[in-house]
């Protein structure tokens, strides 16, 4: 595979050792190669070489999923179903490179041309009515209106969804692979970036919220209960009135667009919202159904943002990973904290003579990136006794630093906003909820030329401080998952471990966004440091966690 690696560019030993082991891996049978390699490494790089490596779909294909027959449907056995959906799934053409974050999908765009980037509905506008995203458009409700848009090729979310699935390689987040038509997922390999964040992708997919006010609205109902047996028949009720309900506003809204001229439909919003909320409830709830047993799906009693709720949220995720697995022939897994990756691949239900895994070294000299380890140790219940000591070292740091870029990862809304009212440093750009996002502020860091600092909660993955953007990083606190989480807290109480895995994952993430080329030269600061050295020293983690990693620890 080296002889794909992009044009323009030359792999270095590491990119070059990772291609021919992950070409032989593929060559021995195993479906799956998982390549860990330390944060600035070049995996984007590496991942381009293997899709480069696949074939193209053929021009029938693509001259299919770019004119929508595609899309068509016919009645078979008692439902819909894609007329040409065999032609599809014979075999898998080309590349998916799948993401969680748009700053991960726009960094590929920038490196990359040749790949057709796919990004959420709520990315692009409506050209029918400018008012609305793709997400909230009349063809959401309307099969006329999605036809007559289709005919005229003049959706840009449409359209660019067909070129990222007619072409060669694609770049797009999980969220959207998932919501394609299950024909027009198959690929000759999926190439997972940030692997390690795969469990929550999935979680986060296959979770379904039974929101108690809405369900009223649409005169459905479900009583809470933690019987497992009775629960899952009260569900399978609900499921069964929602299909039918769903039935009966599809031949309303039928009827309407059968009896008006308008390419925009003018039913009324109450009933297209109606349709699109039965719909996407009515899907939810079949992944939920079909999959209860083997997923263990955790019941819980909730209230969000004010309203009563019931959540269903899988323990495990092994069998709803096949969702993802079965469209490709391979799978490429990459990532730089598989922290135990061989309980990794298990929770995914991944066989272990079924994928090979590649740990790459560090071409980095650990000196010039240490990681300082304060032995402050802070939790929930001291934090605000603790929080000026906090602020004493974030301000010594800074002045430290007073003249370079960094950043601070502060693990929480809550913690953010406590900085933003002690440090008022116009040097500091905060990243607070409604107010500014992470691109906001990221935009801003890179344009300023002086030395900005960004403060976020959720800068782990996907951040790209290379050179003078980032020559310093605090990380305030430890980023243990959130035990308020019932899936968090049901995994801990099975496996402890896991839980210090994922807390490893994310921090060894943090401590790589000012680390990302081979002369890069930066300082991490771990304020909550005493939580790392209790398990580094009393339970044997250096043995799982990767060297490169550990090696950059100083006193």
């Amino acid at each position: 595979m080296v002889r794909h690696f992009p044009k323009g560019f030359t792999p270095n030993v590491n990119q070059k050792l990772a291609l021919e082991r992950i070409d032989e891996a593929f060559n021995n049978g195993v479906k799956f190669v998982v390549v860990q390699g330390p944060t600035g490494c070049g995996k984007s790089y590496i991942a381009k070489a293997v899709a480069n490596s696949t074939s193209s779909i053929p021009q029938v294909l693509r001259e299919r999923i770019n004119d929508y027959s595609a899309y068509s449907v016919k009645w078979s056995n008692g439902e819909f179903d894609y007329e040409y959906a065999d032609e599809f799934n014979e075999k898998g053409y080309g590349a998916s490179i799948l993401t969680t974050t748009k700053n991960l999908q726009d960094q590929y765009e920038r490196d990359f041309k040749d790949i057709e980037s796919l990004k959420g509905k709520n990315s692009y506008i409506c050209n029918l009515n400018n008012r609305d995203t793709a997400d909230n458009a009349p063809c959401a409700v309307s099969t006329n209106v999605k036809r007559a848009c289709w005919d005229c090729k003049q959706c840009d979310y449409y359209e660019q969804r067909n070129k990222s699935i007619s072409s060669k390689i694609s770049i797009e987040n999980y969220s959207s692979f998932f919501h394609k038509p299950d024909h027009l997922k198959n690929r000759e390999i999926i190439i997972c970036d940030e692997a390690s964040e795969l469990e929550d992708v999935i979680v986060s997919r296959f979770s379904c919220i039974l929101e108690h006010g809405k369900l009223r609205k649409h005169d459905l109902s479900i009583r809470y209960t933690d019987n497992r047996r009775v629960f899952k028949e009260r569900l399978l009720d609900l499921y069964e009135d929602v299909k039918m309900k769903y039935d009966q506003a599809r031949k309303i809204i039928t009827t309407h667009e059968n009896n008006q001229k308008d390419i925009v439909p003018t039913v009324k919003d109450s009933t297209r919202q109606s349709y699109k909320f039965l719909g996407d409830l009515k899907n939810s709830l079949k992944l939920v159904v079909e999959t209860w047993t083997q997923s263990k799906y955790i019941i819980d009693k909730d209230v969000d943002n004010g309203r009563s709720c019931i959540k269903l949220i899988p323990r495990k995720v092994d069998v709803l990973a096949q969702h993802l697995f079965r469209y490709a022939d391979k799978v490429l897994l990459l990532s730089a904290t598989f922290v135990d990756y061989k309980r990794y691949m298990r929770s995914l239900g991944v066989e272990q003579d079924n994928y090979t895994f590649i740990d790459l070294p560090s071409s980095f000299d650990s000196k010039k990136s240490p990681i300082r380890l304060m032995p402050l140790s802070i939790n929930r219940k001291n934090i605000e006794r603790m929080f000026p000591t906090v602020v004493e070292r974030i301000n010594y740091i800074l002045n430290l630093h007073k003249h370079d870029k960094g950043m601070i990862h502060t693990q929480s809304n809550a913690i953010t906003n406590m900085l933003y009212d002690r440090i008022t440093d116009k040097r500091l750009l905060y990243r607070i909820k409604g107010e500014a996002s992470n691109m906001d502020i990221l935009e801003e860091h890179v344009r300023r030329k002086d030395p900005t600092v960004l403060v976020s909660p959720s800068m782990s993955f996907g951040v790209d401080l290379k050179g003078d953007l980032g020559t310093f990083c605090i990380v305030v606190k430890t980023p243990w998952p959130d035990l308020g989480s019932p899936r968090i807290k049901a995994m801990t109480e099975v496996d402890g471990k896991w839980y210090n895995n994922k807390m490893f994952s994310t921090l060894i993430q943090q401590c790589g966004r000012c680390t990302r080329d081979v002369n890069d030269v930066s300082t991490t600061y771990i304020i909550d440091g005493g939580h790392i050295l209790k398990l580094i020293n009393e339970q044997n983690y250096r043995e799982l966690l990767p060297k490169y990693f550990t090696d950059r620890f100083r006193d």
